[in-house]
């Protein structure tokens, strides 16, 4: 140890470096007869409500994400229309919209023939 307590400053000093440094940002220290704090705060952390609809879609693969965008641009599109519009074949299709429902994000409303697809509604690629 240089001088006892050097480290404080030091620590103080690199944090007010920092874009967006406020006092009310600052490190606290504290202490007690055997311990000794110091509390950084997280600058990054946003105070935001979830929205787990878009959380989960976020974790999309590319083909889900350009899947759930062309069921929203044409909901009466076919299977084998999907398939030649994202170059996959018919199982992968079939697999990537069960994922989909599964998680609730899409439903087929009516028959295959005469049926159409809906989305989730909030759902943002």
């Amino acid at each position: 140890m240089e001088k006892r307590g050097s480290g404080l400053r030091k620590i103080y000093n690199e944090t007010a470096k920092l874009p967006g440094f406020t006092e009310a940002k600052g490190p606290r220290f504290r202490s007690q007869a055997t311990s000794f704090y110091t509390e950084l705060l997280n600058d990054n952390y946003r105070n935001q409500t979830n929205d787990p609809v878009n959380d989960l879609v976020k974790s999309f693969t590319l083909l889900q994400k350009d899947l759930i965008s062309l069921l929203k641009e044409t909901p009466a599109i076919t299977r084998p229309e999907l398939c030649e519009r994202l170059n996959v074949s018919l199982a992968t299709v079939r697999r990537a919209i069960a994922q989909l429902k599964e998680l609730n994000i899409i439903e087929r409303i009516g028959s295959d023939k005469a049926g159409y697809w809906k989305v989730k509604s909030g759902v943002d690629k």
